[in-house]
């Protein structure tokens, strides 16, 4: 005889990592025969969290003077998830900036790639 294990619910690693189940078996024969077996089910984690920034607005000044590859803020966002899946890589999105800023992509930490005169309107 055989039995099937099935989920009621999906699983989510950052609420319980590991599960022990103990199952049940007994028949209708006599004598009566019982068995239990133990079931250890550790949840591998998916990459189901959106990465969240420290904060929701970042403000700074940047000197005109200051030279190409200054770095001038820091920018720090976390992950639910764990190993892999909270590994976060920073980039710009904005292609008009591409060539005036630059981030180092697994810091977070925003540079001056060149020295020239920018106008950015409505900000």
């Amino acid at each position: 005889m055989q039995g099937i294990l099935m989920l009621a619910q999906e699983l989510d690693y950052e609420n319980i990592q590991k599960y022990t189940l103990v199952i049940g078996a007994k028949d209708r024969g006599v004598p009566r025969l019982a068995s239990n077996l133990t079931v250890n089910l550790e949840v591998q984690d998916v990459n189901d969290n959106p990465p969240v920034f420290e904060r929701e607005e970042y403000a700074v000044s940047v000197l005109e003077s200051l030279p190409a590859n200054s770095q001038f803020l820091q920018v720090t966002a976390h992950d639910k998830d764990t190993g892999n899946n909270a590994r976060l890589t920073y980039t710009i999105r904005e292609k008009e900036f591409e060539n005036v800023f630059g981030v180092f992509p697994n810091s977070g930490s925003l540079y001056l790639k060149e020295v020239s005169v920018w106008v950015c309107e409505g900000v």
